[in-house]
């Protein structure tokens, strides 16, 4: 699914993971309610029953030297959307592992070719889901229950 441009932002708290090295980065937004993420999403991608989602942007491929190779002219390489109260570690690990699939596909990499490049993108799903987990600890701890 593709970025929506314009959001309304009252409904939610959001923050952006830069990729190791790079100027590039992926938004995370926490939504009070499902009908504030799925207004917020692309039109028709949204679910009432969904608890996240993740949104890349659209990118031309451009055939040179024989290959098709993105033009990715936007730093932001994707958005993961996730609602309040309502997060935990499989959806964060699922919703990342959406967007590795998007980015690796976005960046013409090859998992399955090249071990040095799955090795890579393991690490940085990795990274991503422990530094959204921290950042949701800090913004909206789960509650305790007793």
């Amino acid at each position: 699914m593709a970025i929506k441009e314009n959001k309304d932002l009252s409904k939610a708290t959001h923050t952006r993971f830069y990729l190791p090295d790079s100027d590039r980065y992926v938004t995370v937004y926490l939504w009070k309610d499902v009908e504030s993420l799925i207004a917020n999403i692309p039109e028709g991608d949204g679910d009432p029953d969904m608890g996240g989602c993740c949104c890349t942007p659209k990118f031309v491929l451009r055939y040179t030297d024989g290959l098709y190779i993105p033009d990715i002219s936007v730093n932001v390489v994707g958005e993961i959307h996730l609602l309040k109260d309502d997060w935990t570690m499989e959806v964060i690990a699922h919703e990342v592992f959406h967007f590795i699939i998007k980015y690796t596909n976005m960046a013409g990499l090859n998992i399955y070719a090249d071990r040095e490049i799955e090795e890579h993108m393991a690490y940085l799903h990795g990274q991503l889901v422990n530094s959204i987990y921290k950042w949701l600890w800090e913004v909206n701890p789960p509650k305790r229950e007793d």
